[in-house]
């Protein structure tokens, strides 16, 4: 009795949460929203638009460690291995 009641209640919490979500995403498609965004706005011109400043930061990050390690001083050479101690 106990663990089904549970049951029901997880399903029933489920069947409303996800209810809820599909109705959230469809009623933003009305209000000038889109799935990425707000259509017109500069960060919500759609899914190609996505594409192109998520190829920017990468590119962005690619630049900015390229002159990081240009900038960096050489590192030293590693030491040479410790040689074995002779046995007599």
């Amino acid at each position: 009795m106990r663990r089904s009641f549970w049951i029901v209640l997880l399903a029933l919490g489920t069947v409303i949460g996800f209810g809820s979500g599909f109705a959230h995403l469809y009623g933003c498609r009305h209000f000038g929203h889109g799935p990425y965004g707000y259509y017109g706005h500069p960060f919500g011109d759609g899914p190609g638009r996505l594409e192109e400043r998520a190829a920017d930061a990468c590119v962005r990050a690619a630049e900015r460690v390229l002159a990081e390690r240009r900038a960096a001083p050489p590192a030293a050479p590693p030491a040479p291995p410790a040689t074995a101690p002779s046995a007599l």
